[in-house]
C-alpha cells in the first residue's frame, strides 16, 4: 500500500520478495509480526510445515519452467510476417495518431504497468482500469503480435507528443507493450487478448490480422494451440500450489493470535490518521 500525499509504504517483505529497510529508524523499518505465533505448538507441525512448504515451491518453479517453455514455443513457431504485410496490416494506424493524439505543447511522462496476468484464477485482464480511464478504446487484433506493433507505435506517437502515458505490459511477453493510456485525451489503445476478451463495446476494433496472409493466419492458429496447451498447464500447476499453499496456512492458523495483529494494525492507522 502506498500514500504519496503522506510519502508512506507498507509492504509485505516475505520470501520470496524480501524487502529490507535502506536507513533503518529513519527511512524504514520492520513490524514484526512473529511474536503473534505460538511457537511450542507450531512445533508439532514440524514436519507438515516442511513438507508442505517445499512441495508448494515446487509447484511455482514447475510452472514458471511451462510459462517460459509457452513463450520460446510461441516465438519459434509464429510466422515471420513479410515487411509488405505488416504495413497492410498498420495501413490504418496513421490517420487514428494524426486524429487522436495531437501535439500537447509539453513534456510528458512515462509509467509502466501490468493489466494482466496468469494465475491460479486462469487468465486475468483488468480491463476495468482501461474503461475507468478512457472514453475511446481503440482494440487491435494481436493474433499475429501486429497488435503490438501497433500499440508501440500509439505509445512513441503520445510521448513524443509530449503526453503522459501508461504502458501495459504484456505479461506473457514483459518486454512488449500489450497497451497504452493517455489519461489526459481519455484515450486507449489495446492489444486484444483472445484468452481474455474485452468485456465492452470499443470506441473502434482494427481488424488487423485480416490483412495477413491465409498461411500465415494457418500457422499461428496451429502455433497458438501448441502454446495454449502449455499454459493451461502452467494454470492448473497454479492451482496446485495454491491448493497446497492454502494447507500450509491451515497447519499455521491456529497458532497465530490474530486479534494481536490486527490490534497492532490499529496502532498503525492511529499513528498515520490520529
Amino acid at each position: 500500500m502506498y500514500i504519496p500525499e503522506l510519502r508512506l509504504a507498507y509492504t509485505d517483505g516475505t520470501s520470496p520478495h524480501v524487502q529490507e529497510p535502506v536507513y533503518h529508524g529513519v527511512g524504514g523499518r520492520y513490524i514484526d509480526l512473529s511474536g503473534f505465533y505460538d511457537t511450542e505448538g507450531l512445533r508439532r507441525e514440524r514436519e507438515a510445515i516442511i513438507r508442505l512448504t517445499a512441495a508448494y515451491k515446487a509447484k511455482y518453479a514447475r510452472a514458471y519452467k511451462l510459462i517460459e517453455s509457452a513463450k520460446s514455443a510461441h516465438e519459434a513457431l509464429s510466422p515471420a510476417l513479410t515487411d509488405d504485410e505488416k504495413r497492410a496490416c498498420m495501413r490504418r494506424l496513421d490517420g487514428i495518431l494524426s486524429r487522436e493524439i495531437p501535439d500537447s505543447g509539453k513534456t510528458g511522462g512515462v509509467k509502466r504497468r501490468f493489466l494482466g496476468a496468469i494465475s491460479c484464477q486462469g487468465f486475468v485482464e483488468l480491463y476495468g482500469t482501461v474503461e475507468a480511464l478512457c472514453d475511446r478504446v481503440y482494440l487491435f487484433d494481436n493474433g499475429l503480435g501486429v497488435g503490438y506493433d501497433s500499440v508501440e507505435k500509439c505509445a512513441e506517437r503520445a510521448e513524443k507528443a509530449g503526453w503522459d502515458t501508461v504502458r501495459l505490459m504484456s505479461w506473457f511477453a514483459p518486454d512488449r507493450c500489450a497497451g497504452v493510456i493517455v489519461p489526459e485525451l481519455r484515450a486507449g489503445f489495446i492489444a486484444g487478448d483472445r484468452r481474455v476478451p474485452f468485456p465492452s463495446a470499443v470506441y473502434r476494433r482494427l481488424r488487423l490480422d485480416a490483412a495477413a496472409s491465409s498461411l500465415a493466419r494457418s500457422e499461428q492458429r496451429e502455433a497458438d494451440k501448441l502454446t495454449d496447451l502449455i499454459l493451461d498447464q502452467a494454470v492448473t500447476t497454479l492451482k496446485e500450489a495454491k491448493s497446497l499453499h492454502d494447507k500450509l496456512e491451515e497447519r499455521y492458523n491456529p497458532y497465530v493470535d490474530f486479534d494481536g495483529v490486527r490490534s497492532l494494525a490499529m496502532r498503525e492507522c492511529e499513528m498515520i490518521f490520529g
